[in-house]
């Protein structure tokens, strides 16, 4: 979830192209055990193959406001929605500017209404491919969701209103992957690098301690 004590004036946002809006009913922040997705995802392992990616047009966040933000990806990883279908599940946390640290939750539902509608696949690939993520085949998102955490992405969030069944409107915030920057931040991999030296510091203080010196044993007689 966004924080939502952090607001701040929403951002420029290009393009006029949309992607369809992500299922309002799924919960990316809860899931149950992912169990044999793997298996399920290689009933489409057919359908995957030459699956071209869709042109950029700019998935799903909460509460920040409309824009671009440059986000990490804390975690990403194949699981199961509430209601049973899996999904490529993302926690993306934004680096700087006033929210900062802010998290950003967005999915790719992988049921069979996704994978199988070539422009839905199509985006998919293309989010994958953005990060440097080519797929021979589908179930081998399970083994390779991991290769996304760290990376550098620029996101943007907007927003689009639908009517709903019951004749009302409904408005949900897509999360689009814009570009990839490579690995974490700077100051996250400097915070890293400074507990290792640190670490490293130690250890050698440690190493170069003189011995201490060890204490007669009372009533034994010397050797000669």
């Amino acid at each position: 979830m966004t924080n939502p004590n952090q607001p701040i004036p929403p951002a420029d946002m290009p393009g006029d192209a949309q992607e369809p809006p992500l299922d309002p009913n799924t919960d990316p922040s809860q899931g149950g055990d992912p169990g044999d997705v793997g298996a399920e995802l290689a009933q489409y392992d057919t359908e995957w193959a030459g699956v071209p990616a869709e042109k950029p047009t700019g998935g799903s966040g909460e509460t920040l406001p409309d824009g671009r933000y440059t986000a990490y990806v804390e975690n990403a990883e194949v699981k199961r929605a509430k209601s049973g279908l899996p999904m490529l599940s993302w926690m993306l946390r934004v680096h700087g500017g006033q929210h900062d640290r802010a998290v950003i939750f967005r999915q790719n539902m992988l049921d069979q209404a996704s994978l199988l509608d070539p422009k839905k696949k199509g985006y998919f690939v293309r989010d994958l491919e953005t990060c440097g993520i080519t797929l021979a085949k589908l179930s081998d998102l399970n083994a390779r969701a991991s290769e996304l955490n760290g990376l550098i992405l620029e996101v943007q969030l907007k927003t689009t209103t639908k009517p709903a069944p019951n004749g009302e409107t409904k408005s949900y915030q897509n999360c689009y992957i814009n570009k990839c920057h490579g690995g974490k931040p700077a100051t996250t991999q400097a915070q890293a690098s400074g507990a290792q030296a640190g670490t490293a510091q130690v250890q050698q203080q440690q190493q170069q301690r003189p011995a201490a010196p060890t204490a007669p044993v009372v009533g034994k007689k010397p050797t000669f």
